[in-house]
């Protein structure tokens, strides 16, 4: 896709997040004697306080006509490149307009779609209301649920929330990939728990599932509910987000779009669990997270905290971790300017998406579509579209 924003070793980077983890370096800590010092890449500074009360504002209503059809043409133009008949998106300018579209192949277009990764960001704000509350501390350790894990008395809340937990990330396991249907929470976590550590914790930064699994049960565990039950009724109820789902154990929706991977099998959608469980409208994507940067859902002071020590992500891609949020410092369209967003990717083998809050253009963009390629190409042209 010509209007990339990312170059190739970032869509590469990004096709490997959206498969669900990449793998942590190469050397084993199977136990550790302690923590240790992070001795990677460079970190990102903050992004300025004041966004997120800029970001949080709402929408006064929809675009004018002019906009909305440099949008659906931009939507359309999507659509073609990546080669998809299923794909939903939606732009919100704070204290400006509003506008959404979907394709499907459906006679009656479903608006739900399956978010995967990017519901990562719903299990950060759960742990940090627990965390609030008194309930959680994010220096617990991981010990105090699990201690058949490597170095588990090294490994933290936070560490789990931040990837640098050095867990290895089950879907790396080629027998659990190679295994039909649905894996539940406890056959990933088995999996997980015989895999080698990738360090010692704190020391490094890898993507891992596992770590979100975790946190999952932990959320269980001190909630006293199921993980979809307490993100219902801690984030969805409150928001009034309507056309949002956790995925449970149950069953997925009827109407939500299923991906098909390169040889024509299905991934269950439930298997991800608290590492990508949210199915929503791309409107109600962008509500949660006006919601989030708004302060309705934990407080404003611990929503910046997602964003200090924010770790780069597989090496030097532009792209950056924090407390279940992630930052993209990318390139702009002149020489020497950047792009900075706020938010989190998503995705596995024929679904890909995004939801970020654009710091130049000052606007939110939500993407979502069945098929390969990456979604953030597809956000930025909807961006200048409505520029």
């Amino acid at each position: 896709m010509r209007e990339a924003i990312i170059g190739t070793t970032r869509r590469a980077a990004l096709a490997g997040l959206a498969a669900a983890g990449a793998a942590g370096p190469a050397s084993a800590a199977e136990r550790c004697r302690g923590r240790a010092d992070y001795a990677g890449a460079a970190l990102h500074a903050s992004p300025p306080p004041e966004v997120f009360a800029q970001a949080a504002t709402p929408a006064t209503g929809a675009f004018p006509a002019e906009p909305v059809q440099a949008l659906d043409a931009a939507f359309a133009d999507v659509a073609a490149r990546l080669k998809t008949d299923t794909l939903t998106a939606a732009l919100v300018r704070p204290g400006g307009g509003a506008w959404s579209s979907v394709k499907t192949a459906e006679a009656a277009a479903p608006d739900r779609f399956f978010w995967a990764s990017a519901g990562k960001a719903f299990t950060a704000v759960v742990v940090l209301q627990l965390v609030a509350e008194g309930r959680l501390s994010l220096a617990d350790r991981l010990d105090r649920w699990d201690r058949d894990f490597p170095n588990s008395g090294l490994i933290t809340v936070d560490d789990l929330l931040r990837h640098t937990s050095g867990l290895y990330s089950f879907q790396e396991d080629p027998g659990l990939r190679a295994k039909p249907g649905w894996k539940t929470p406890a056959q990933a976590l088995d999996v997980a728990r015989r895999g080698p550590a990738g360090f010692c914790p704190g020391g490094s930064w890898a993507y891992s599932n596992t770590g979100y699994v975790l946190l999952g049960r932990i959320i269980e565990a001190v909630d006293g509910r199921p993980y979809a039950a307490s993100i219902t009724a801690r984030i969805i109820e409150p928001l009034g987000l309507k056309r949002t789902v956790a995925i449970g154990p149950d069953g997925v929706p009827a109407d939500i779009p299923r991906p098909a991977s390169g040889d024509g099998s299905s991934d269950d959608l439930r298997t991800p669990f608290a590492a990508g469980a949210v199915a929503a409208s791309a409107p109600d994507m962008i509500a949660f997270w006006q919601g989030l940067f708004g302060g309705r859902l934990i407080p404003i002071e611990v929503v910046r905290g997602q964003f200090e020590r924010l770790y780069p992500m597989f090496g030097q891609t532009g792209l950056f971790y924090g407390r279940g949020v992630m930052l993209y410092d990318l390139p702009g369209q002149a020489a020497g300017e950047s792009e900075l967003w706020l938010g989190h990717s998503g995705g596995m083998p024929g679904l890909k998406a995004v939801v970020a809050y654009s710091l130049r253009r000052r606007a939110w963009v939500a993407v979502a579509f069945l098929g390969d390629g990456p979604a953030e190409a597809a956000a930025n042209l909807l961006l200048r579209a409505a520029s």
